[in-house]
């Protein structure tokens, strides 16, 4: 089983952020769920928090008899460069959005 570490940059609704970016997922409980990514299976770990908080994630990769990733440091590094490129999106969308005038 491999594990790895992601830290955000800023605090995130975990399930949203899957959700917005297509990757199936199952809930466990509040702190952990299993994802299916490009055919392998996931499990994931919101170390300091919840999931509508989550900032640093525990990943374990439960290697099946379907898996077929030779490099497992790539798919880790696809997976998570894949969440930490959609958050730079995001808050830039978020930055250059009008703010209402009270």
């Amino acid at each position: 089983m491999r594990e790895f570490t992601k830290h955000l940059d800023q605090p995130v609704n975990l399930q949203r952020l899957l959700t917005e970016q297509g990757i199936e997922f199952l809930n466990v409980n509040e702190t952990r769920l299993i994802v299916l990514y490009q055919g392998e299976v996931i499990q994931l770990t919101v170390a300091n928090g919840e999931m509508s908080n989550a900032q640093i994630l525990r990943g374990r990769i439960w290697e099946t008899p379907q898996s077929s990733t030779d490099d497992w440091e790539e798919f880790i590094n696809r997976f998570t460069d894949r969440l930490g490129e959609y958050l730079e999106q995001r808050s830039g969308d978020e930055a250059n959005e009008p703010r209402d005038s009270k």
